[in-house]
């Protein structure tokens, strides 16, 4: 079966390696955590309300600068021992590796704090107890680190697995260009992602969604490791043998039907976005917003 699915070289390693593997989440949580501190971010107003003072509650966000120097520390190989296909080589484990501290965490982060609804423990374990969680005055909101987080390793992770796949196949002439597609699909969706971070302060998730496994498993591990698990096989298989005309088909047909889902998911949350910053705007300059009143939101 391992081997059907093209995924025994995930196996295929040693056991510092494997070791290593299942800390990698954390160990990046950590060092993204330091880059959000310490690089430059701009403070601006969400949508959710801080509960304390009746206000918009504020964000420092620097997401798309953090992105853009992961990506280069990881492109040009800039730590040691850590190559381009790494992160590709160690998924499973670090999958494995990531649920267990998103458990641990989880539990820290919910049962650490008061109950304020009728729930179970269970239930309060998936869905938390609170909304927010900051650290250091306010310049680490966990969920915005999150979503950082995860948002980058998907990208990297797309990327590590192509890698792996052009070392494999580039010696024989034998690279699948739908490889490299999937991954630069995946890098600019979340390249765009960090682009219209703004954005992320009115969705959903900011402003209802509490921190409970919910959020620490989903953000980092399923966002950042495991969105992207067809890639697992996939990498292990040669260019499939198709004439030109049908792979460019392939190709610019996905690449296309791609685009068109963005378009329509992106300009979806603009409008969200655009309405609930400036409500008064008509949509395109002519037509007046319409929508349905949900009690006092």
């Amino acid at each position: 079966m391992i081997e059907w699915l093209g995924i025994e070289q995930l196996f295929e390693l040693s056991t510092a390696d494997k070791i290593f593997g299942l800390f990698t989440p954390l160990m990046i949580f950590i060092a993204f955590a330091i880059a959000t501190l310490v690089l430059p971010g701009r403070w601006v107003p969400g949508y959710a309300v801080d509960k304390a003072t009746g206000e918009p509650r504020r964000y420092r966000l620097n997401g798309l600068l953090v992105f853009i120097v992961a990506v280069l520390v990881w492109g040009f190989e800039l730590i040691p021992g850590l190559e381009r296909d790494w992160f590709y080589r160690t998924s499973l484990y670090a999958v494995a590796g990531g649920t267990g501290f998103a458990v641990i965490f989880t539990a820290l982060a919910v049962y650490t704090q008061p109950k304020t609804e009728n729930t179970n423990p269970i239930t309060d374990f998936y869905l938390g107890r609170v909304q927010e969680i900051r650290f250091f005055n306010d310049r680490l909101d966990l969920k915005m680190t999150f979503y950082v987080v995860g948002g980058t390793m998907l990208g990297i992770n797309a990327m590590s697995g192509a890698a792996w796949h052009y070392e494999q196949f580039s010696p024989t002439n034998e690279v699948n260009l739908g490889v490299f597609v999937y991954a630069a699909i995946f890098t600019f969706y979340v390249f765009d992602y960090h682009v219209f971070e703004r954005v992320q302060l009115y969705t959903f998730d900011l402003i209802h969604e509490k921190m409970g496994l919910k959020m620490f498993w989903g953000d980092i591990v399923i966002y950042g490791w495991l969105f992207i698990v067809p890639l697992y096989g996939m990498a292990a298989y040669p260019d499939p043998g198709f004439s030109t005309a049908w792979t460019y088909v392939w190709i610019i047909g996905a690449s296309a039907l791609f685009l068109v889902g963005w378009s329509i998911s992106r300009g979806a949350n603009m409008q969200k976005y655009t309405f609930k910053r400036w409500p008064e705007r008509k949509f395109l300059g002519i037509i007046e917003p319409r929508y349905i009143q949900a009690g006092d939101r």
